[in-house]
C-alpha cells in the first residue's frame, strides 16, 4: 500500500520564497513537494505493480490512502494510467492539515479489513481497535511525507510498535527546513532500531531515479528493481 501526505504545506512553492524563523524570505531552486512526489510515486509504481501482479494476477494498481487533515481511501492506484488516477483520485483530496495519524489509521482499518476478508485473519478488539494474529500476511507500506504533521512524534512512536508492517518512510521537504531535519533525525534512529522500518531521506533538488532506486530497495529487500530497470526511459515525467 502507499501513504502519501496531500496537506497543504505539500503545495507551498519554495520557488516564491519561505520566510524563515528569523523573519528573512529565502528563495530554493526547487519544486514544490507535491511535484516532487508525483514523480517519484510514477517511477516507484512502474515497479511495484508488476511485482504486485505476480501475487494478484488481476490487480492493475497499488491501493493508496492520502491523508491531510482527513484520510481518505482512494483505491488503486495505477502506472498505466497514472495522470488520470492522480487527476481523479489524489487532486480532489489536496489540502488541509497534516495529520499523519488519520492515515496511519485508515491504512490500519483497510489492510486489516480486508485480510480478514479474504483469510480470515486479524480480530476486532472493542477497546485496542485491530490487532494481528499468528501468520497473518505482512503489510509493505510506502510512506510520503514532508515531515511538517502536528502529530509526527505520535507517529514515530506507533511504528516501534507495529511489527504487523513493514513500512518505509520517503521524507521530502526543501533545503534547510528546521522541521525536516528535526524528524529526519528521528525517523533515522527509529529506523535504525526497528528492522521492520525503513527511511530515506530526500530534500533539495532529489536525484529522482538514485531516490526511486534507494527506496525501493527498502520496499523489495529480496528483489529490488536493477539499475536498468530504475533508469527506463518510458517512467519519465516530462511534465
Amino acid at each position: 500500500m502507499i501513504l502519501m501526505d496531500v496537506s497543504g504545506s505539500m503545495l507551498w512553492d519554495p520557488r516564491n520564497g519561505v520566510i524563515g524563523p528569523d523573519g528573512i524570505r529565502r528563495f530554493h531552486n526547487q519544486p514544490a513537494n507535491l511535484e516532487l512526489v508525483r514523480h517519484l510515486m510514477h517511477r516507484c509504481l512502474n515497479h511495484m505493480v508488476p511485482r504486485a501482479q505476480r501475487e494478484h494476477a488481476k490487480q492493475y494498481g497499488i491501493p493508496t490512502v492520502t491523508f491531510s487533515s482527513r484520510a481518505t481511501f482512494v483505491g488503486q492506484m495505477s502506472a498505466s494510467q497514472f495522470d488520470h488516477d492522480w487527476h481523479n483520485k489524489i487532486r480532489p483530496n489536496l489540502g488541509g492539515g497534516t495529520q499523519v495519524m488519520m492515515g496511519w489509521q485508515k491504512v490500519k482499518n483497510t489492510y486489516f479489513e480486508q485480510v480478514h476478508k479474504a483469510t480470515g485473519h486479524g480480530f476486532f478488539h472493542n477497546i485496542f481497535g485491530w490487532q494481528p494474529t499468528p501468520g497473518m500476511p505482512k503489510l509493505s507500506l510506502l510512506v510520503f511525507l514532508d515531515g511538517e504533521a502536528m502529530d509526527m512524534d505520535e507517529f514515530e512512536l506507533e511504528l516501534m510498535g507495529e511489527s504487523w508492517a513493514f513500512v518505509t518512510i520517503c521524507l521530502v521537504g526543501y533545503e534547510n527546513c528546521p522541521h525536516h531535519h528535526s524528524h529526519a533525525m528521528e525517523l533515522e534512529r527509529v529506523a535504525r532500531y526497528n528492522p521492520h522500518v525503513g527511511f530515506y531521506d530526500v530534500q533539495g533538488r532529489a536525484l529522482e531515479r538514485y531516490a526511486v532506486e534507494q527506496v525501493l530497495k527498502s520496499v523489495y529487500p529480496v528483489d529490488p528493481p536493477t539499475y536498468q530497470e530504475i533508469v527506463d526511459p518510458r517512467f519519465e515525467i516530462y511534465n
